[in-house]
């Protein structure tokens, strides 16, 4: 084999590990079969969770889009171009909601305003 060969397989093997860099989103589900049994306290719970975690997700695509400027400088095989905070973030808006749903029907005490996040 020759070099250009060895560079060719290289430059292959590297590429189709960079399909596989980006995580795959996981959207949580907006309705669940317990949720008639939860309580307004597991209900409070889980819509105080969500917000935390659509914070993190923004959190992690900007830092996500901060290394794609470097990548794209220095090796543009590794950006990450998924929308995996995005579609993951829009099902806990979701969820949000249907858990302020939930609890307003219930009249549960302190029922959370539905805040909408930036998802862009």
């Amino acid at each position: 084999m020759t070099a250009t060969m060895h560079v060719l397989g290289a430059v292959l093997i590297l590429t189709l590990v960079n399909a596989c860099g980006a995580r795959k989103a996981t959207p949580v589900e907006t309705s669940r079969s317990t949720d008639a049994i939860l309580t307004c306290d597991h209900l409070t719970a889980e819509h105080h969770v969500n917000t935390r975690r659509m914070a993190h997700l923004l959190t992690e695509k900007g830092a996500q889009e901060a290394n794609n400027v470097g990548f794209l400088l220095f090796s543009p095989l590794f950006l990450d171009l998924s929308n995996t905070e995005q579609q993951e973030i829009r099902a806990l808006q979701d969820r949000n909601q249907h858990l302020g749903l939930l609890m307003t029907s219930r009249r549960c005490d302190g029922t959370p305003v539905t805040t909408v996040v930036a998802a862009e």
